[in-house]
């Protein structure tokens, strides 16, 4: 004869919530594991959590020595690195996608089990009837479905942190890239006005010759001067551009603004290709993180909507109780159900029509966004070829001309 199997409103109950959570959990234990591997280097566990904090709160500023000290050239992978490293910017957004992931187990737990106890006042000390009292355990269950959306809610939010994670580090790189070139170029642009400044002091010394001969104006002597203390002002005005370049880059790097960086390489590499313009857009919408977090962020509110719509179906409490008041011993435990009446059918629509303007929201905000980056990578484009045009004419037409003039 088969044993049979006992199963009880409890275990039909934990059946229900726990179907389909396996796979969220695994996402979630996945997630987890891609941010520890994210962590910036500049965060350091604070005790007793997994938390991270920027190592420049454990002192001055001033006192943290620069990546680059002893360096002669600036390089610009190195840079890039060591602000991916060292930026708070990041590890603020990092401590934000750890802090959304954290949500997941909280959401899609069990409210913690109640117990009661009381005792009946007028038993105490009583000779006549026994010491009276009763206790009582219940557990709440929310209606089938409600984790797995609060769950599915949570798991979106933490991924769209993720991507604002992966957004704000291109970010940095777009202006650790940015601060560098302007860096680089009034380097170059310093180097070219010392020269400049030489050349002028010659063609000077040479006019004062021939003006001494009197073989031209005094005004070509004259001429010569103005513009060598017009290229002596654009120096100066040059070495307070590089300052602040200097100063930028250091705000990247949590450093201070006055700490001295090496001086950029001589030659940078040659121009990278890009994708071709025809398929820049479509390349776009595929690849920007920002646009991947808004698209799970309103995944996050489609969610919320069918939550808030389950909220109309009561939650099931399971009790278990015991009270000594009885005479009979077979009475003194019970076990039995509850569930709560969801007769606030105004809250709750108002909490339907809140949920769905906020999806509403969000697909606005991810077509909005959408249109924002295909113009921003049409903009982009234009200036690109405009730059190209640039370089191909300083290098066919303007530079060979003026070498010839001189």
């Amino acid at each position: 004869m088969r044993p049979r199997t006992k199963i009880t409103t409890t275990g039909i109950a934990a059946l229900l919530l726990l179907s389909g959570c396996a796979a969220k959990l695994d996402r979630y234990h996945s997630l987890r594991a891609d941010a520890l591997k994210s962590a910036p280097r500049s965060t350091r566990p604070l005790s007793g959590a997994g938390l991270g904090v920027p190592a420049s709160l454990a002192g001055d500023l001033r006192t943290i020595p620069s990546p680059f000290a002893g360096r002669t050239v600036l390089e610009l992978d190195d840079l890039r690195l060591e602000v991916l490293a060292r930026n708070p910017t990041l590890a603020a957004m990092h401590s934000a996608w750890q802090a959304a992931l954290a949500r997941y187990p909280q959401v899609t737990a069990l409210d913690d089990p109640r117990f009661a106890y009381g005792i009946a006042p007028g038993t105490i000390g009583s000779s006549d009837v026994n010491f009276g009292q009763t206790l009582e355990l219940s557990q709440r269950f929310p209606w089938p479905g409600k984790l797995k959306l609060r769950g599915q809610a949570a798991l979106a939010e933490a991924q769209a942190a993720g991507r604002d994670f992966e957004a704000t580090k291109l970010r940095l790189i777009e202006s650790t890239e940015t601060a560098f070139y302007d860096y680089y170029f009034l380097h170059r642009a310093i180097d070219i006005n010392r020269f400049n400044q030489e050349l002028l002091l010659e063609l000077k010394r040479i006019a004062q010759t021939r003006y001494g001969a009197g073989l031209v104006h005094k005004q070509d002597a004259l001429q010569a001067e103005v513009e060598h203390q017009h290229l002596i002002h654009h120096g100066i005005v040059l070495e307070r551009a590089r300052s602040v370049a200097s100063a930028r880059i250091n705000t990247l790097l949590n450093l201070p603004p006055e700490t001295i960086l090496p001086a950029p390489p001589v030659k940078l590499p040659g121009i990278r290709p890009v994708v071709p313009r025809d398929q820049l857009g479509d390349y776009a919408l595929r690849s920007r993180p920002e646009l991947d977090a808004l698209a799970l962020r309103f995944r996050a509110r489609q969610a919320e909507v069918a939550l808030t719509k389950r909220e109309f179906f009561p939650d099931l409490a399971v009790i278990g109780s015991y009270n000594s008041l009885w005479d009979a011993a077979e009475r003194r435990p019970t076990a039995g159900f509850g569930f709560n009446v969801p007769i606030q059918l105004g809250r709750r629509r108002a909490a339907l029509s809140e949920a769905e303007a906020k999806a509403r929201q969000a697909r606005a905000h991810l077509e909005e966004a959408h249109a924002q980056v295909l113009f921003e990578v049409s903009r982009a484009a234009d200036e690109v070829a405009e730059s190209a045009h640039v370089v191909r004419l300083y290098g066919s037409s303007i530079v060979p001309a003026s070498e010839e003039s001189l």
